[in-house]
């Protein structure tokens, strides 16, 4: 058994589709700090991973759509630092 860590900082990536870390099974460290992210969306298939540590500092995220967080399960660790966040839905972490 291995665990996956993705590291695309400092990239300068405008987005990043949740909805394709279900082909990354053992996927458990992902960190998307540092780029120019403005959205975030819900990921519409809710399937099982393994992601403890999500780390999207330093991004343009304004909002964090509701449900966003129900593919994160496993969460441990979560770094929202410096982004432009001033919305949170009430059911974001529901």
């Amino acid at each position: 058994y291995y665990r996956i860590l993705i590291n695309l900082s400092r990239n300068n990536l405008t987005q990043f589709d949740f909805e394709y870390l279900y082909l990354f099974q053992n996927l458990a460290d992902l960190d998307l700090s540092f780029n120019l992210i403005k959205n975030v969306s819900p990921v519409k298939k809710i399937i099982k991973n393994e992601i403890r540590y999500l780390n999207l500092k330093s991004n343009l995220i304004k909002l964090i759509p509701e449900k966003f967080f129900d593919y994160f399960s496993e969460l441990i660790f979560l770094d929202l630092s410096e982004n432009k966040i001033f919305e949170f839905s009430s059911n974001s972490f529901k």
